[in-house]
């Protein structure tokens, strides 16, 4: 795996070098509520309410509201599918973004003893709502999800660890042209939404406490490496101000209940 992803982020550079990206790295928190209800045999619906602080804390990012659907095909195999509306403020303005966003999930999973093991691929579509520079940021974000997660279930207890890779499929794409000593810029061509790459790689390791049939809590760790290539116009979208790579490490901690019913 290291061998793969040193070339990847060695050519990611490389393809973007008109000056190095911000550093993104932050201590996070999540904390949700969640219920979920079993309607027939096998198919269940779920509702979730999750607030997400930043800034070690300190600052109110956004509130994710997700109603879904998960049926248990049998003992190996579960299909899912869901929405999401996503409210992200913005301290700088004192402006909200509203995103909804749609995805389907195919879980493989298998287990031998006490050892869970299980493989889910989600693929994701991100709708941005309001104005915004259409050759800056992608209005229908494609996108897919790898999770590959192993827990340990002791009925009561069940501690776990994952590790996931998220793929773009459709990101902003230019190609740069020759710099106007004039307006101080660059020239470019935009080239629509073609640019795929690998932007998030995480880890996580959790802990969920059953408490009983219908009462459960989850508290988890997880380590995001994030690299973001975002493009940078003029207002009139004439000229390319820069093209870069944001970059860093996001630690969250996070709390979860659900009940089921």
């Amino acid at each position: 795996m290291k061998r793969l992803l040193i070339p990847l982020a060695i050519l990611l550079i490389a393809a973007f070098p008109l000056r190095a990206g911000d550093d993104v790295s932050d201590i996070q928190g999540r904390f949700s509520i969640g219920a979920e209800k079993k309607i027939v045999k096998g198919l269940s619906v779920s509702l979730e309410e999750e607030i997400r602080v930043s800034n070690r804390f300190h600052t109110f990012d956004r509130l994710h509201t997700t109603l879904g659907l998960e049926y248990k095909v049998n003992k190996y195999f579960r299909v899912g599918a869901g929405t999401s509306l996503i409210n992200n403020y913005k301290p700088s303005s004192g402006n909200w973004v509203h995103k909804q966003r749609v995805y389907l999930d195919l879980t493989g999973r298998y287990k031998a003893g006490i050892v869970v093991l299980s493989l889910r691929e989600r693929l994701q579509m991100t709708h941005r709502y309001g104005s915004f520079n259409k050759t800056e940021t992608t209005p229908n974000l494609l996108a897919l999800k790898s999770r590959f997660k192993i827990a340990l279930d002791f009925n009561k207890l069940e501690p776990y660890a994952y590790f996931e890779a998220r793929n773009i499929f459709n990101g902003p794409s230019v190609t740069v042209g020759d710099f106007d000593e004039d307006e101080e810029m660059y020239n470019y061509t935009f080239n629509g939404y073609k640019n795929m790459y690998f932007n998030r790689f995480r880890t996580s390791v959790g802990l969920q406490w059953n408490i009983s049939r219908h009462h459960s809590i989850d508290a988890y760790f997880l380590g995001d490496y994030v690299q973001e290539i975002t493009v940078d116009t003029n207002k009139s979208r004439q000229y390319l101000k820069s093209l870069f790579v944001d970059k860093g490490f996001i630690s969250t901690f996070g709390v979860g209940y659900k009940f089921k019913f």
